[in-house]
């Protein structure tokens, strides 16, 4: 069998970059989405209560168990 290709220093922050970018190209997508759907207003700021607060729950929860067992 042949030994995996170990990647140098340049190449991982490469990969990293790369796939960073496309990450936040996406999330631009979502917000271009979301305001074209909900437009301007209440229901907007609805929408982003409702995505903050499970988010903020599952972050605590996590970074707690994180702790906990580290």
């Amino acid at each position: 069998m042949d030994k995996p290709k170990k990647l140098n220093l340049p190449q991982v922050i490469s990969i990293i970059t790369i796939i960073s970018l496309f990450s936040k190209l996406l999330g631009m997508l979502r917000e271009v989405g979301i305001a074209k759907e909900f437009g301007v207003g209440s229901s907007t700021d609805a929408f982003y209560v409702a995505l903050v607060i499970p988010t903020l729950i599952f972050t605590s929860v996590g970074v707690a168990l994180q702790n906990l067992f580290m």
